[in-house]
């Protein structure tokens, strides 16, 4: 089984910085910049090549990895020779976020059919802050995108969904498990108070920071206002539960 790390496995590819018509990236920090860094210098430092932190999954005779700065990519492993292609045969239209860590991958399936990839992966580089992330599904043979919720969970790193008894079960740095179920319709949304948001958002350990003053009210009477150390975040009506709906069918928290 091909390990982690930032050479464990020399077959994907830094997308974020693969264009050769850029200028070269220089040494040091890449993440947000439009430069080209050259496959030959991956392992030049932690933020150049596309470092397996979560382990790759294995299923039908593929193996499956999302590391930072690239696709999913899906490798055939032939059997009889005990190798594993470099060329994906399959490769999804989902990456996460320039920088860190990747998508964290799970699977289920009904044996060796009806496979399923879930992805958890953050919003932005998740290497030195807490931050929201997003719960995507794709179809294991294809890898085309199936489902999705972009909800602002906090991001919990190097942590994949579990599935177990018609379940996914979601980890989260917000002090929260989230648990999903398929129904056969979505149900009225409820919406977060200003309390709860900022609780998903990690509070004062993630990307708005401590609290600088109390909730207030928004002009309009119906909005609220929280003032941040990093953010002023606006809460209005809108910013309710999302229920998304996919091919399989429905799935909302339970």
């Amino acid at each position: 089984m091909p390990p982690g790390g930032s050479d464990g496995f020399q077959a994907f590819i830094n997308t974020w910085h693969d264009d050769a018509t850029r200028r070269t990236c220089m040494a040091g920090g890449i993440v947000g910049m439009r430069c080209f860094m050259p496959h030959a210098r991956y392992e030049e430092s932690e933020l150049a090549g596309p470092n397996l932190h979560p382990g790759p999954i294995f299923w039908n005779g593929r193996l499956y990895a999302m590391p930072e700065k690239d696709f999913i990519r899906a490798f055939d492993y032939n059997t009889g020779s005990k190798t594993l292609a470099t060329t994906p045969a399959k490769v999804s239209t989902v990456r996460p976020p320039d920088g860190m860590p990747g998508g964290a991958l799970s699977l289920s399936a009904n044996g060796n059919s009806n496979g399923i990839i879930w992805a958890l992966f953050p919003k932005g580089d998740g290497q030195w802050e807490n931050g929201p992330g997003s719960l995507v599904a794709f179809d294991a043979a294809s890898l085309k995108e199936i489902w999705r919720d972009d909800d602002d969970i906090a991001f919990a790193k190097f942590t994949p969904p579990m599935i177990a008894g018609g379940k996914v079960f979601r980890p989260t740095f917000a002090d929260k498990l989230i648990v999903y179920g398929a129904k056969a319709g979505a149900t009225p949304a409820s919406c977060y108070n200003i309390a709860q948001v900022y609780q998903n958002y990690t509070s004062a350990d993630g990307v708005l920071g401590a609290a600088t003053g109390p909730e207030t009210v928004l002009p309009d009477g119906v909005g609220r206002r929280h003032l941040s150390r990093r953010f002023v975040f606006p809460l209005r009506r809108w910013h309710c539960i999302r229920r998304q709906h996919g091919r399989h069918g429905f799935y909302e928290p339970v």
